[in-house]
């Protein structure tokens, strides 16, 4: 049943291959480990399967893209911001030396 599914699908108009899809959906859930084992041990069952889910295969590798350029723009103002705040630690830490060189300044002139 389920090859016969999987080789008349794509075949079938939008409208019809909606109702296979589902089909294949319940039936692959109830049945996961017989679906594995029979894609597992015939390859243009697997071809077969990638085809009938080409369409939600495309969809997913658009959303995947999707939140990956996300992650990737929010890595990218991550590391602006820690760039940001290092430069400003740096200016601080600058100031910090140079008034402590004053100080000593100031205290090797009230010595003499």
């Amino acid at each position: 049943e389920l090859e016969s599914i999987v080789e008349n699908t794509p075949a079938l108009d939008k409208h019809n291959k909606r109702y296979a899809d589902n089909m294949m959906d319940i039936f692959t859930s109830a049945n996961r480990e017989l679906v594995n084992k029979q894609i597992k041990e015939e390859p243009e069952m697997c071809n077969a399967v990638n085809e009938l889910f080409a369409d939600e295969i495309a969809e997913m590798k658009v959303i995947i893209a999707n939140k990956d350029s996300v992650i990737a723009d929010k890595n990218a103002l991550i590391m602006k911001l820690q760039n940001e705040r290092d430069s400003q630690l740096a200016d601080k830490d600058a100031l910090i030396a140079q008034l402590r060189a004053e100080l000593a300044r100031y205290a090797e002139k009230d010595t003499h």
